[in-house]
């Protein structure tokens, strides 16, 4: 792999631990705190994960629609398709999410958290509750984000401690209105047994960002940078506003 692994264990200590393997997906994004009264919109996310080793080449198709109560409380509804390359995607889960920010910055953005409920479609794995915090800062031209995460399985196959995760972003903007930045994103199992570095899921990779109206686009490539992390992904997620 082209990235040095070493800086990313301390760095991975620092940040924040996350969320096990079960609950992350490739289709995870690093949202804004920002809720915007009478938003309502529609988002369509896909991801590719190419064939590695004995790894079959694999996909998910995820769809939410979301709608702001106020401007502070915002709901979303989730259903997540996942499948082998070649064959028919089938439902992986559902998820609500209630998002408040409790916090408004004069100049956009501030800090919110987030209530999660997912459930699996299959009994093989576990279902998780989960709250997260969701921040953002400017520094001139420069925009950071981060997300903290901490959940709890429950019903088949739940693993004992909790599970808590980070994700950062870090984004310029061009004068033409493109974000182009670099995120980062792990599971490090559980509280309960974290493992070493290579057992557990960092990846890291650039993004590009526009948007044309009413419609943005968004597109990544996540690459591996631990021995149980897909070698690499690629992600596209298309967003339409409905007001």
């Amino acid at each position: 792999m082209f990235i040095k692994r070493g800086w990313l264990r301390p760095l991975s200590l620092v940040i924040g631990f996350a969320m096990p393997l079960s609950a992350f997906s490739s289709t995870s994004g690093i949202p804004s705190p920002n809720v915007r009264e009478g938003d309502s919109s529609a988002q369509y996310r896909t991801n590719y994960r190419p064939a590695q080793g004995t790894r079959r080449a694999s996909f998910d198709h995820r769809l939410h629609y979301q709608q702001s109560l106020n401007d502070r409380v915002r709901l979303r509804a989730i259903l997540q398709y996942s499948g082998i390359a070649g064959q028919q995607a089938e439902l992986a889960w559902t998820r609500l999410e209630s998002q408040w920010q409790y916090y408004k910055r004069p100049s956009g953005g501030g800090a919110a958290v987030r209530f999660d409920l997912q459930k699996y479609d299959s009994n093989t794995r576990a279902d998780f509750a989960r709250l997260v915090w969701i921040g953002d800062r400017k520094f001139g031209a420069l925009s950071t984000r981060a997300n903290l995460l901490f959940g709890k399985e429950f019903g088949h196959n739940a693993r004992s401690g909790f599970t808590v995760g980070s994700r950062i972003e870090v984004s310029l903007r061009s004068e033409g209105g493109t974000k182009y930045g670099v995120q980062y994103l792990n599971t490090i199992n559980t509280t309960a047994d974290y493992g070493d570095f290579e057992s557990q899921n960092h990846q890291l990779g650039p993004i590009v960002e526009r948007s044309f109206g009413q419609w943005s686009v968004f597109a990544s490539y996540l690459h591996g940078v631990s021995d149980s992390a897909p070698e690499g992904a690629i992600r596209f997620f298309l967003n339409r506003k409905f007001n």
